[in-house]
């Protein structure tokens, strides 16, 4: 059973691969109503509960499938909100940490020196980011736990905290200017990715259902393919599988965004034949 469920899953990815940016509407709408009819016994019994269980849960569905049509594209957008924002904070640290984005003046140091706080920019970022990866996969650990024994909204809500508490943590020890560019770096990312997500709404529905696809075939075909074929091995480190996925999602975006039809010259019989 469990072989089935990666086999289906894996199917899956790869039709999004291949053709999932016309069928994320779709997609969003199936999930929705999904949703919709399993709250739709709650609300029901909480808002109508004098009515038939059965037509709160269809109400619900339809309700549901509805508003998952309607914001996919704000959905989407706000996927590549949170993608330009994690990018462009790893860029800004990566400039501080090499020096080429001075954050300070020289008139600030010296104030800064005065006042006894941090003043060396790429000493702090390297040790704001010394242990950071390891302490936000404990984080997801606990939540996969937590949602086992109190539920997944709970789990959630505390990774959510904890990762809040992390960042300002981390952040306390960056001087004050460095802050100051960090934050504006990752404002900036999360305005332009919003931006291409809603201008650009095909190319990024494209991306997102690629991007998606690229995970689900990796995460539930390779498992399959290493138990059809022993020779075959997964890759061991972690980059590998990152280039492994945006190989996959790059070409799949492009095999989405490709012309349909070949453009028709003017003047010239479609039906012609030489």
């Amino acid at each position: 059973m469990a072989s089935l469920v990666l086999l289906v899953l894996a199917v899956i990815g790869c039709v999004l691969i291949l053709c999932g940016g016309r069928l994320l509407p779709l997609v969003a709408a199936l999930t929705g109503a999904l949703l919709g009819w399993m709250l739709g016994g709650v609300v029901q019994a909480a808002v109508l509960p004098d009515w038939p269980p059965l037509v709160g849960a269809g109400l619900s569905a339809l309700a549901g499938a509805a508003l998952g049509a309607l914001f996919v594209r704000m959905a989407v957008a706000l996927g590549f909100a949170a993608a330009g924002a994690v990018l462009f904070t790893l860029l800004a640290g990566l400039l501080v940490e090499r020096g080429i984005a001075p954050t300070q003046l020289p008139m600030q140091a010296d104030s800064v020196v005065a006042a006894g706080l941090p003043t060396d920019a790429p000493q702090s970022i390297r040790a704001a980011r010394r242990g950071l990866s390891g302490a936000v996969w404990e984080i997801v650990g606990d939540a996969r736990g937590q949602s086992r024994a109190e539920g997944a909204m709970p789990a959630l809500a505390g990774a959510g905290s904890r990762l809040g508490l992390l960042v300002h943590e981390r952040l306390e020890g960056v001087p004050a200017p460095t802050r100051t560019f960090l934050i504006a770096a990752t404002s900036a990312g999360a305005a332009i990715g919003f931006g291409i997500g809603l201008l650009f709404a095909r190319a990024a529905n494209a991306a997102a259902a690629a991007i998606v696809g690229a995970m689900l075939l990796l995460g539930c075909g390779m498992p399959l393919l290493e138990g059809w074929l022993p020779a075959l091995r997964a890759p061991a480190h972690p980059l590998g599988w990152i280039f492994l996925g945006a190989a996959l999602a790059v070409a799949g975006w492009a095999f989405q965004m490709r012309p349909s039809t070949l453009p028709k010259v003017q003047g010239q019989d479609p039906h012609a034949t030489t």
